[in-house]
């Protein structure tokens, strides 16, 4: 068995490895290997999962697989949730500090315009 070698950019890949790596792959319904993606949408973000190289053309081979465990998953999501979620509290603390700031700001308005109203109007007996 020959193998010719391949160099594109930093990496090499002979044709044999290249083989090897697409036979890890699941095929797909269409019978190739199918592609490795991450997703991108909240309810499942950061799972790997495998697709058909051409859903966007074939869109009757509808091949898709999870291929990271429940547990994986689960941690990212409660990590990126965690990261959020510190991240709202965070945003919350400054909007109430900020409001309290504006409230005690217009306190001593208040206060600085009831003490000059008094000044003002002195009644004598």
């Amino acid at each position: 068995m020959t193998s010719s070698s391949t160099n594109t950019g930093s990496s090499s890949w002979t044709s044999r490895e290249k083989d090897k790596a697409s036979v890890d792959m699941p095929l797909c319904y269409c019978g190739i290997p199918s592609k490795l993606r991450i997703s991108g949408k909240n309810n499942s973000f950061g799972r790997r999962f495998y697709n058909c190289p051409n859903y966007k053309i074939n869109k009757q081979c509808r091949f898709f697989e999870w291929i990271d465990l429940e547990n994986e998953q689960n941690s990212c999501c409660k990590m990126t949730l965690e990261l959020a979620q510190r991240r709202n509290e965070r945003l919350f603390h400054e909007h109430v500090t900020k409001e309290q700031a504006k409230y005690k700001a217009m306190e001593k308005k208040v206060w600085a315009k009831v003490q000059n109203y008094g000044q003002t109007f002195t009644i004598t007996t």
